[in-house]
Parts: structure tokens; C-alpha cells; sequence
């Protein structure tokens, strides 16, 4: 399990059932990774700003159970993924765990490497734009750069724009930078809106428009509408051979063949009432 220090500060009235779940579970790993005690299935990793991490109790956490920004890892649950595995963190930029919730997002660039194909993930959670601002002025530049991109806050055009609808230039600007020739966008949510409606909450079809012009109309998928509405297939990339964005059908003959292996290899629990992550 890997969180960032804000999950402990957190008011559990605050929480739907599946983030009191997830916080709880954290206070347990963390009390044995104190003591020096985890194993597999009891793991966990603290990333944070140096100040932060110096402080009670992360300051007792071995170098294994904790992480600085801008610093990178190549292991899972103890095994070594070098060559194979690696996940830089490179945001948030800002140490201020009392900022707004969105803007502690962990922010990283995962790259995962088969051969001679290597594919970098760039994961901005829930940032909105002036942190975003912020991750682009303050990151090292190879730490932002990807192939693929998920959209912070699953498509919401407050990555991209200010209240009064004007694109952030550090941000887009940001962006272009970073994206490899060829790069790919993902929104990780319901279908895109046709047009947007005053309140609504994310996708928004002005920041799925912004996207397009920076990386391309032909480089952008929708979780929720990929292969069609009705029965969305797998967004895939591949690491190996071919390397990157798998089409639908391929995708999903891949899905398949994966969800039949972790199905025999860990069967699924029961399926809890679904909640998200944030307020009640």
C-alpha cells in the first residue's frame, strides 16, 4: 500500500465507507511497519516531503517503508523490479498537507519496461491546475515526461482552466513538453459529454477538447465509451511485443485471457456497496 502522509490526517466522518476502509487499513500497516515488523499483505509506503517524513511517526519507518518527492523506486511488495518496474514520485509539489485533498494527490511516473519496449505512465491523481502548475515548475524534467497520460481528476477542465475559463499556460505548456512523440491521453471516467453543463461534475468536454489539440485527437480513449458505450472495452497498452496502445479487440481477447488468470489464481471477495472516495 503506498499513501501519502494526508490519509492519517483525514476525519473519518469525512470519509465514504471505502475511504474509512482504505485510511484504516493504513493505520494498521503503519503501526507494524514502525515496528519493523512487515511482511507480504501487511507493506506499506509513506511518501512525502523530507520535513515531513522527519517527523513522529514516519521518522521511525524504515528507508523501505517510506519515500521523498522527487526520488524513485524499483520494487513491489519487496521483490526487486528493476529493469522491469520503476515509479518515480514526482508530486505534489507542495509539502502543505493542509491544502485542499485534491491538491495532495500523489502525483508519479510509472514506467514499466519489456525488452526493448518501455512504456511512462504519467498518474497526476487529483490535482487540480495550480498545483499542476506547480508539479511542472518544480519536477525534473524526466520525471514528468510519458507516453501515457491519465488525466488529473478523471477529465475536469479545473486542471486546465481558471474560474474564468482561461487555459493555464504552465500547465498546457507543461504538458507539451512532456508528452514523447506519439503519446497517448486517457480520461478515466463516464463518456464525454457532447457539452458541458454548469456544475457538473467530471468529464468535461472543454478540457477533453484541450487535450486533443495538445496531443492529438487520434491519441485520446475514454475509459467509458471505448469500443462503445454500452459495453466499454479494456483500454490496454502493451510492453513487449507490439509495443503501446493495444485496439479494442486485441485489448480485450488480452483482458480476458489476464482476468481468467487472476480469477484462478486469487478469487475475487464479495463485492461491498459501492462508494467513492472523498465525501459522504
Amino acid at each position: 500500500m503506498w499513501v501519502t502522509p494526508r490519509i492519517f490526517d483525514e476525519y473519518k466522518s469525512e470519509l465514504s465507507d471505502d475511504a474509512e476502509a482504505f485510511r484504516n487499513e493504513a493505520d494498521r500497516r503503519l503501526k507494524i511497519a514502525v515496528k519493523g515488523k512487515a511482511k507480504s499483505g501487511d507493506r506499506i509506503r509513506v511518501i512525502g516531503h523530507k520535513d515531513v517524513l522527519a517527523s513522529k511517526p514516519y521518522s521511525d519507518l524504515s528507508d523501505s517503508a517510506k519515500s521523498e518527492i522527487g526520488t524513485a523506486v524499483e520494487s513491489i511488495d519487496g521483490h526487486d523490479t528493476s529493469g522491469r518496474f520503476t515509479a518515480v514520485f514526482c508530486g505534489p509539489a507542495d509539502a502543505d498537507e493542509d491544502a485542499d485533498r485534491n491538491d495532495t494527490s500523489l502525483a508519479m511516473q510509472v514506467t514499466l519496461a519489456d525488452g526493448d519496449c518501455s512504456q511512462r505512465f504519467l498518474l497526476l491523481g487529483d490535482l487540480a491546475r495550480e498545483a499542476l502548475g506547480d508539479l511542472f515548475d518544480n519536477a525534473d524534467d524526466s520525471h514528468v515526461e510519458f507516453d501515457v497520460l491519465v488525466m488529473p481528476h478523471h477529465c475536469s477542465k479545473g486542471a486546465l482552466f481558471d474560474s474564468d475559463g482561461n487555459a493555464d499556460t504552465k500547465v498546457v505548456e507543461g504538458l507539451k513538453a512532456a508528452k514523447a512523440d506519439g503519446a497517448w491521453a486517457v480520461a478515466s471516467s463516464p463518456p464525454i459529454p457532447k457539452s458541458d453543463k454548469n456544475g457538473a461534475d467530471p468529464p468535461h468536454r472543454v478540457a477533453w477538447d484541450k487535450y486533443s489539440k495538445i496531443l492529438g485527437a487520434d491519441y485520446m480513449v475514454c475509459t467509458g465509451s471505448h469500443g462503445s458505450e454500452e459495453d466499454p472495452d479494456p483500454v490496454v497498452f502493451s510492453v513487449g511485443d507490439p509495443c503501446g496502445y493495444a485496439r479494442p479487440e486485441a485489448a480485450a481477447a488480452a483482458s480476458t485471457d489476464l482476468g481468467r488468470d487472476v480469477k484462478k489464481a486469487r478469487p475475487r471477495p464479495k463485492a461491498s456497496k459501492p462508494s467513492g472516495y472523498g465525501r459522504r
